[in-house]
């Protein structure tokens, strides 16, 4: 586990932890928050972009996808590596965000387009390939609303110092830590 962690803008995030086993495809398109924890054999793929956002977890195996090549690759057959990644058709590249403070269970699947919003949870196994409302918590595959996690933290907010440093994140506003 790689602990601290020197973005592309050449800003270091002290508090972002990447396992040794994770793989960052075009890295340069993958935008981290600090307090950031991927997990072991992760895999982001960023042909358009990722932003994993401030807080942010990523459990073992999740893998996050900006592309899918799958179209692309079955048309060309063995030529796909000979033509220009911009002329494929059937080609796609979507933005996928994780926004601030939400978890993303073991062996969940963000497919490209996936927009999790802040402070949600997704369940393990879970696969995404649209929108989950902020404070939500989703699960199965397809992914689906099943409850919201403020009911879920009403216990461990009655503490004063958990309480005060989750007010405090969010009243930082949305979009907060993020490196670009």
């Amino acid at each position: 586990m790689i602990h601290g962690y020197l973005d592309l803008s050449g800003h270091w995030r002290p508090h972002t932890r990447i396992s040794d086993t994770t793989s960052v495809h075009m890295s340069e398109r993958v935008k981290r928050g600090d307090n950031v924890h991927f997990g072991h054999d992760c895999l982001l793929e960023g042909a358009a972009g990722i932003t994993p956002e401030e807080g942010i977890q990523l459990a073992a195996w999740v893998g996050a996808h900006a592309q899918s090549s799958h179209i692309a690759i079955r048309h060309y057959w063995r030529h796909y590596p000979d033509v220009p990644e911009d002329d494929l058709k059937g080609y796609e590249r979507q933005m996928t965000t994780i926004g601030r403070h939400a978890d993303v269970g073991a062996h969940a699947t963000l497919l490209l387009s996936a927009d999790i919003g802040e402070g949600a949870v997704l369940a393990a196994g879970s696969v995404v390939a649209w929108s989950v409302a902020a404070w939500s918590v989703a699960a199965s595959a397809p992914a689906g609303v099943v409850g919201d996690t403020r009911e879920g933290d009403e216990s461990y907010l009655a503490d004063p110092l958990p309480a005060r440093w989750h007010a405090g994140w969010q009243q930082d506003g949305p979009g907060r830590g993020v490196s670009h």
